[in-house]
C-alpha cells in the first residue's frame, strides 16, 4: 500500500507541475495577465456596448463555422481525388499484371 500511495502522491504532484508550465506558457505566449484582460474587455464593453456585443459574437461564430466547413469540404475533396486515383492507380498495375 505505501508503493501506491507514493505513486499517487508523485502523479500528483507530476500533473500540478504539468498545469504551472501550462499557466507560465500561456502567460510568455500571450503576454498579458489577468488585469490586461479585465481592461480589454472593458474597453470593448464601452466600445460596443452590451447589446452589441452578443451579436458581434453569433457573426463571429458563423463566421467560424463557414470556416470550418470550407475547410472539411476542401479535405473531403483531397481524399475523394487520392481515393480515385489510388482507383486507377490500381486499375493500371492490375493490368499490366494481365
Amino acid at each position: 500500500m505505501p508503493l501506491f500511495e507514493a505513486f499517487l502522491l508523485w502523479t500528483l504532484n507530476f500533473v500540478g507541475e504539468l498545469f504551472k508550465l501550462k499557466s507560465i506558457m500561456l502567460n510568455v505566449i500571450l503576454f498579458i495577465g489577468g488585469p490586461e484582460i479585465v481592461i480589454i474587455m472593458l474597453v470593448v464593453v464601452m466600445l460596443f456596448g452590451s447589446k452589441k456585443i452578443p451579436e458581434l459574437a453569433r457573426g463571429l461564430g458563423k463566421g467560424l463555422r463557414e470556416l470550418k466547413d470550407a475547410s472539411d469540404d476542401i479535405k473531403r475533396e483531397i481524399r475523394s481525388t487520392a481515393t480515385s486515383v489510388k482507383e486507377e492507380v490500381q486499375k493500371v498495375e492490375k493490368d499490366l499484371k494481365k
